[in-house]
């Protein structure tokens, strides 16, 4: 097993306590976002709270702070049972309008309160007792592992593959229905329980490999810590700095907004929105996003959705590329962009995919764009 007294800083563990003090800086930010209900903001900030607790443990016990504070050894440990909840609500929250909490919910808070129980009697011990139990557990793991740790850890794999299974249900249930900006919540979603899955899955290979070959702890260690705080660091920026993609509205939210909004003011931000699509145009822009829309027209991204939906009966995806055929049409037949291919005017459009233009245009038309000129020329 490797010696570690006396270790010294070095470029993994720079990494982490990067990623450590990103972690309690996001949280901070965090809470005073508005974007998201509060429910999904409460997650994410615990989400990053722990982690960040995690990574300064993982330092304390690396740099041998433990010789002088044995007390805190093995403290945080159950925090990790609360992970996969966590993702579990997170989930609920943003694809479910009821957000209340129930007494059965404490069930999922189970694990987390049997970790305390398992290491009861452990944080009771002297703090010498406490240094010569944690080098003996470790010098002898390959002789005797921590099963519980190990059913721990599948815990949380399985909390976050049925996240992802839900979120991607969700998702796929909803598809272009309400709004192109789906798609982006969909890759930060799917993006952040994919992160969690491996994780927990790449920890329980670790933790296995280590009954064979305990040499790996610190080797392996490094990499497990390095990826969950540079990844949770990650979508904690993403969760500050891209809020309007980041954070899914329950469908059901959308429509109790419609509900409140009377038909007169309906109208009014409608033919607003048309004005704006008229003679600005921002659907020749081929990267426009609802949320980019929304803060063009300053109105939230998830309400933008909700009329575009109610008074046009399109979702974002179809009411801009709407318009972006319609551009086309016009440009077509025109001298002046008689020396462009059709596909160089889709662009100028707002296309930037020439397999989607067809489709697109196909589907608006009921003709090819070749078939169009010919028919207009």
């Amino acid at each position: 097993m490797e010696d570690i007294t006396g270790a010294e800083q070095n470029l993994w563990t720079l990494i982490i306590t990067w990623g450590m003090v990103q972690c309690f800086v996001l949280a901070g930010l965090l809470s005073f976002q508005k974007q998201g209900n509060r429910s999904q903001r409460t997650v994410i900030i615990l989400i990053l709270l722990i982690v960040g607790v995690q990574s300064l443990h993982f330092l304390y016990m690396y740099f041998d702070w433990y010789l002088a504070f044995p007390h805190f050894i093995w403290t945080v440990e159950p925090l990790w049972f609360l992970t996969g909840p966590l993702l579990y609500f997170f989930e609920r929250f943003s694809t479910q309008k009821n957000r209340t909490f129930y007494w059965r919910d404490l069930f999922h808070l189970l694990p987390f309160l049997l970790a305390i129980i398992y290491i009861w009697d452990y944080y009771l011990l002297q703090g010498d007792a406490k240094i010569a139990y944690y080098n003996s557990f470790y010098e002898n793991y390959n002789v005797s592992p921590d099963y519980f740790y190990f059913l721990f850890m599948l815990s949380q794999l399985i909390y976050g593959i049925v996240a992802l299974r839900n979120f991607r249900a969700y998702f796929k249930k909803v598809g272009f229905e309400y709004s192109n900006d789906l798609i982006y919540r969909d890759r930060w979603v799917i993006f952040m329980l994919s992160g969690f899955v491996f994780y927990w899955g790449f920890t329980l290979l670790y933790h296995i490999l280590l009954i064979a070959n305990f040499d790996l702890f610190f080797t392996y260690d490094y990499l497990t810590y390095t990826f969950l705080t540079l990844f949770v660091q990650a979508f904690g920026i993403s969760a500050v700095t891209s809020d309007h993609s980041f954070f899914t509205t329950p469908i059901s939210d959308q429509h109790e907004e419609l509900k409140e909004k009377t038909s007169e003011n309906l109208q009014e931000e409608a033919q607003r929105i048309l004005s704006f699509m008229e003679e600005e145009k921002p659907y020749l822009n081929p990267e426009l996003r609802i949320s980019d829309l929304s803060r063009l027209l300053d109105i939230p991204s998830h309400h933008l959705s909700a009329i575009i939906n109610g008074s046009f009966d399109k979702n974002f995806f179809e009411f801009v590329n709407d318009y972006r055929v319609e551009e086309v049409k016009s440009k077509l037949p025109d001298p002046s962009y008689s020396h462009y291919t059709i596909d160089a005017i889709a662009r100028e459009c707002g296309f930037n995919s020439s397999a989607s233009f067809y489709r697109v245009f196909k589907q608006s038309t009921g003709v090819t764009p070749s078939e169009y000129l010919k028919g207009v020329a």
